[in-house]
């Protein structure tokens, strides 16, 4: 608000500066807009300064992009959803979530999956925090069920598990992978395959087929005197 005109603006809203405080303050270079906050780019990706935080998020890597735009004319955008609950008395700040987001993006990076993302915490009635990071995965060199796969895997949830960790937490139950395309659950490596079990019922018919075949030829009762010339009595009467 202003006072009068030789008066400078005091108290402004938040994202918002100048003399009559009508002024939008601008991202930094290398910050992108999330929740309209002007946050620091992940996993050293760049963005260029001029972000408005009053509008829609941004991201890193393409420049003032609010959409899952390609970061090149080839490179094609496919967006995946991880999530998961925590527990604990440790401290998720910005640069705790900046932390976690990073090691995710790294580990991504380690499979040779490019991707940027977002991390969004809410916590529940209990005080637990459940954890939904949003990655935008550039499926150039990479197909998204390699993705997929690898968030599925165990090798990704110890990761992150140790990652949250370090932070005071411990992760509570499954992580959930969202691929927008209906991606079943990884395979129960402790159960038969429907391969496995299909042999085994054609397995066990065959057998009983032979045994049966088996069973008539060795152990069936012969049958009844065969049809034919009768014997000749012993005596005839006159």
């Amino acid at each position: 608000m202003v006072a009068d005109e030789e008066c400078a603006c005091i108290n402004c809203d938040d994202n918002y500066g100048g003399v009559s405080c009508a002024d939008a303050v601008l991202c930094q270079e290398n910050e992108y807009v999330l929740d309209n906050t002007c946050v620091n780019c992940p996993n050293n990706s760049t963005n260029p300064a001029g972000d408005n935080p009053i509008g829609a998020d941004t991201t890193c890597g393409n420049g003032n992009s609010t959409s899952n735009s390609t970061s090149s004319s080839n490179s094609v955008i496919e967006t995946v959803t991880i999530s998961f609950t925590v527990s604990g008395d440790g401290n998720l700040d910005d640069d705790a979530q900046a932390a976690l987001l990073d090691a995710v993006l790294n580990l991504l990076e380690t499979q040779g999956i490019l991707s940027e993302g977002s991390i969004v915490i809410e916590e529940d009635d209990n005080g637990d925090l459940t954890v939904e990071i949003i990655l935008d995965v550039d499926t150039e060199d990479t197909q998204l069920s390699d993705t997929t796969e690898f968030l599925n895997s165990e090798e990704f949830a110890d990761e992150i598990a140790s990652e949250v960790e370090t932070l005071g937490f411990a992760v509570e139950g499954d992580i959930g992978v969202d691929d927008g395309q209906g991606t079943p659950a990884p395979e129960d490596s402790s159960g038969l395959s429907t391969g496995v079990v299909i042999a085994i019922i054609v397995g066990v018919i065959v057998f009983l087929v032979l045994m049966n075949f088996a069973y008539t030829k060795m152990c069936k009762a012969p049958d009844d005197e065969p049809e034919g010339q009768q014997g000749m009595p012993l005596t005839q009467r006159n």
